[in-house]
């Protein structure tokens, strides 16, 4: 079973790169708990189909 990663970080310069290594979402630091749900729910959705 594969792993969904959500990365969250303060250096946008990396956003794009971390695409590249299978990541779902990139939460901009610091971020609300709204966002943190919203990209978890994005992970299972995904999971589901």
């Amino acid at each position: 079973k594969e792993s969904k990663v959500i990365f969250a970080s303060a250096d946008r310069s990396i956003k794009q790169e971390v695409f590249k290594f299978g990541a779902i979402e990139f939460l901009d630091k610091p971020f609300s708990q709204k966002k943190l749900v919203n990209a978890v729910n994005k992970c299972l959705d995904i999971e589901e189909l």
